[in-house]
């Protein structure tokens, strides 16, 4: 409570400069501040103003920028409304990339485009990103739910006709069941290190659905019947 009334008495210093009329780059980087500090204090949908104005001013470079476009995407991903989520996260990468902002930051974007090609039924689309999410930050706390997502993607690719191409190698079955292994091995962690019994909840109940995949498409593939006794 006393960190989010720190953040609302900062915001009012913001907003105070902002009616001095400052202008140019440094009303862009308050604009940003008031943003941050909305988000910080609880206030979602007054953050959301901040960043929208953020977004139209003609002075904001990427580094403000890519924050503005991930908080409007999560306000659309919260909502799981995918299609509206999906230009924001593209818009955050381009800014990322832009000016080579730090892999975990551009891995939670990948993530977040994926999901939102996921929410799509555009599963062929959602694999690179996953792959790419996963490959910028395997440590990350997403990273079990990324590749959760890659391996449902190739689940889907080889369950449904004409969604695309799957690649050669490995076969969508294989790579599915390499992506639940690293899924499980991911919650399995995150079961180990939370502390917050709805993200506890959430990894036992996706470690207990990746095992049974990855039990099932051991015994599909015929990879390894030991593994495959072993997990039964």
């Amino acid at each position: 409570a006393a960190e989010r009334r720190a953040y609302r008495e900062a915001a009012e210093h913001y907003s105070n400069a902002l009616v001095h009329g400052i202008s140019g780059e440094q009303r862009a980087e308050t604009l940003s501040e008031l943003g941050y500090c909305a988000l910080q204090a609880g206030d979602r949908e007054v953050a959301i103003g901040w960043y929208r104005k953020l977004i139209e001013d003609s002075a904001a470079h990427s580094g403000l920028l890519v924050p503005a476009f991930l908080a409007l995407g999560d306000q659309h991903r919260e909502a799981k409304e995918w299609k509206q989520a999906e230009p924001f996260y593209r818009s955050a990468r381009q800014h990322a990339d832009a000016i080579g902002l730090e892999q975990t930051v551009r891995g939670e974007i990948a993530f977040k485009l994926g999901e939102s090609l996921y929410g799509q039924a555009r599963f062929f689309e959602a694999i690179p990103f996953f792959e790419e999410s996963i490959s910028l930050a395997p440590k990350a706390p997403w990273s079990a739910d990324a590749a959760y997502g890659l391996a449902t993607s190739h689940g889907e690719m080889e369950n449904s006709a004409g969604e695309g191409k799957a690649p050669a190698a490995p076969s969508p079955s294989q790579a599915a069941l390499n992506a639940y292994r690293r899924a499980a091995d991911g919650y399995a962690q995150l079961i180990r290190t939370t502390s917050d019994a709805s993200t506890w909840a959430r990894a036992q109940e996706r470690l207990a659905r990746s095992k049974f995949q990855i039990a099932e498409l051991t015994a599909k593939n015929a990879s390894s019947k030991r593994d495959y006794e072993n997990l039964l």
